[in-house]
């Protein structure tokens, strides 16, 4: 299993950690991005100034953030990805 414990999600670490650490180690795996296919902001996070290291969440079929101020979306990976 490839750790993915310096991972930089810049996007909201204790966000992913919070919804999609199943395990509970604190580190998020290949696995574990790979298997999220939504990331929903429900509130305005400015504080996602990044998004650096979603192109690890090739499952995502559901991305919508809410007042980001970040330029470095790629979402060129998340090839599932419906809107």
């Amino acid at each position: 299993m490839l750790s993915f414990a310096k991972l930089r999600y810049k996007f909201n670490r204790e966000y992913c950690l919070s919804n999609f650490d199943t395990n509970r180690d604190n580190k998020l795996s290949k696995e574990e991005a790979a298997g999220v296919n939504e990331i929903v902001s429900k509130s305005n996070n400015e504080s996602w100034s990044s998004f650096d290291g979603i192109e690890y969440f090739t499952g995502l079929k559901k991305f919508h953030c809410n007042g980001s101020r970040a330029t470095d979306l790629d979402l060129s990976n998340c090839r599932q990805l419906e809107y």
